[in-house]
């Protein structure tokens, strides 16, 4: 461009020295950019490309994106894959987390689901089982809290001149062999041993001493005593790995000895302890295991 200028101004002095039309020297001057480009070679207009990156624009724009190499795949959970995560618990997914209703809520609660899928412990007011004898209460409806006896554990085995057994209808086979042992010695220990009754067969646990043996799960006897017969889930009652045995009065003069627990391996670690009551006095109405 510059050497057109050039050129331009050399004609200008030139027209001006010989009387040459200026109107011509635009025309001129063309030519000479003109030729000056042909000796120059093609001028070179530079313009954004689109042409497609180089194998190392490529690479590299792929190592910006591409995600750490110790990086995890995302993990997607659902009810019934046998993980309790995320917003599953055991009223959405039971599945996964287990009943909201089984879980250890003690004799006078429960869980239960709210409206909103949360699951609370609600507590029972005037329960059976919370040591008070309330005024909707009595000696027939709550012999655990309302029957009195003038005897504890500790008088074992001189509580009773003779017991009649009673265990579930639907016991597993263990405690009708723990109920058996404990007969067994019972009779040693000079205690009179009549029939042995399903729970089925009871009508009323004030006709006469029991002895009483199984979780309130699988013996209807054990959840009358307990106050939680119509409990929601009497499974519940007693926690887990906890075996009881207990002297529960069941009128005036009547009494029944419950060996309990939450299972029946807990009913048979209550039975051992009662057979070593020399080893280990007994005492009160309650000893746990």
């Amino acid at each position: 461009m510059k050497g057109a200028l050039l050129v331009f101004g050399i004609l200008l002095i030139i027209s001006c020295s010989q009387n040459i039309d200026p109107e011509v020297l635009p025309a001129q001057a063309d030519r000479a950019e003109a030729d000056q480009a042909d000796q120059n070679g093609p001028i070179e207009v530079t313009t954004l490309s689109s042409a497609p990156p180089t194998p190392r624009e490529s690479s590299s724009r792929a190592q910006d994106t591409a995600p750490p190499a110790d990086a995890q795949p995302l993990q997607e959970f659902s009810c019934g894959d046998g993980v309790c995560t995320g917003t599953e618990n055991s009223c959405s997914c039971a599945t996964d987390c287990g009943t909201c209703e089984t879980q250890d809520a003690g004799a006078c609660a429960s869980y239960t689901c709210t409206a909103l899928g949360a699951c609370v412990r609600v507590e029972e007011p005037a329960c059976c089982g919370d040591g008070i004898c309330a005024a909707t209460e009595s000696c027939d409806r709550c012999m655990l809290d309302c029957c009195t006896t003038d005897k504890t554990l500790a008088d074992f085995p001189k509580i009773a001149t003779s017991f009649t057994v009673i265990v579930g209808k639907q016991a597993p086979a263990s405690d009708i062999v723990t109920a058996a042992n404990l007969a067994a010695m019972l009779k040693q220990l000079g205690i009179s041993i009549g029939e042995t009754k399903l729970d089925s067969e009871v009508q009323g646990l004030s006709e006469r001493d029991y002895l009483v043996v199984g979780s309130p799960c699988d013996n209807v006897a054990a959840a009358e005593l307990l106050g939680i017969a119509k409990h929601k889930n009497p499974c519940t009652a007693i926690p887990k790995y906890e075996g009881q045995i207990r002297l529960i009065a069941t009128g005036e003069s009547r009494i029944a000895l419950l060996i309990t627990g939450a299972n029946s391996d807990d009913v048979a670690r209550a039975a051992k302890r009662l057979s070593n009551y020399q080893d280990r006095p007994l005492k009160d109405l309650l000893v746990t295991t």
